[in-house]
């Protein structure tokens, strides 16, 4: 087994993740909500949280009745999910989210993926992987940092005051890994693989998913003095992706020759 960026931040991680997911304003909280919203009920449905880290994306599809498989590549994450998760309510799962060697075909009416796909780094192998194991019609929802608005050096430019004047975007064609320049945050511990929209929509076309809809979430306008919080409400930050998988020879036909 390669080495695990996860697991050796596994502690630091968790930690980062209760604080984001109480702050209306983190990256993460807007994502999650957003992602929820996006999938509604799920009560008594079979779901895969793909990438599931700690388990707090898991915990509220179980809360909402939806019978939850958590899957993650990081042992050590795992056992904080497992650790975190009362009563058996999700079964977890080491599995490499390109293969999900571990899940049978079909065997899911949704799969979700929260903030999780720019860890991986084929997501060819990781859509037909999703593909096989979801039931026909079944969902694939994610969420992803904005690729248009979240690229490698990307910066807020502000005005003479100070205050949020726009995001500067220069190195979003060039797609491939690269890591923050803030050392203490995940993408400057661990990186992450950055890739163009068409490229996140046109991979999942070519396995035969269907696009259902796109979210863009932002914050409320408030009149906060924070530039960070200002951006939030004028440019989206998060992309939710809601794709199905469609019945039919055409869908097969397509996942077959990719």
């Amino acid at each position: 087994m390669p080495r695990i960026a996860y697991d050796e931040i596994a502690d630091a991680y968790a930690a980062i993740v209760a604080a984001a997911l109480i702050d209306p304003t983190s990256v993460l909280g807007v994502a999650t909500r957003c992602l929820l919203a996006t999938v509604g009920p799920v009560t008594d449905l079979d779901v895969c949280d793909l990438g599931c880290g700690e388990g707090h994306l898991a915990r509220s599809l179980a809360e909402r009745r939806g019978r939850v498989v958590g899957v993650d590549l990081s042992a050590r994450l795992l056992t904080l999910a497992r650790a975190r998760t009362p009563d058996s309510t999700v079964v977890f799962v080491r599995d490499d989210a390109q293969r999900l060697n571990a899940l049978r075909d079909g065997a899911f009416d949704l799969v979700v993926a929260n903030l999780a796909l720019t860890d991986v780094p084929d997501l060819g192998a990781t859509y037909r992987a999703v593909r096989r194991v979801l039931r026909p019609r079944g969902r694939f929802v994610f969420s992803i940092t904005h690729p248009c608005f979240q690229a490698p050096g990307a910066s807020i430019d502000l005005d003479g005051e100070g205050q949020f004047a726009g995001r500067r975007v220069g190195r979003y064609v060039a797609e491939g890994f690269w890591r923050s320049t803030n050392e203490e945050g995940i993408r400057g511990r661990v990186g992450a693989y950055h890739r163009t929209l068409a490229t996140y929509l046109n991979g999942l076309v070519a396995v035969g998913f269907t696009i259902r809809g796109l979210v863009e979430p932002t914050l409320p306008p408030d009149r906060s003095h924070d530039p960070y919080v200002q951006g939030q409400a004028r440019v989206p930050s998060v992309l939710v992706i809601d794709a199905g998988r469609p019945t039919g020879l055409d869908a097969d036909a397509a996942a077959t020759i990719a």
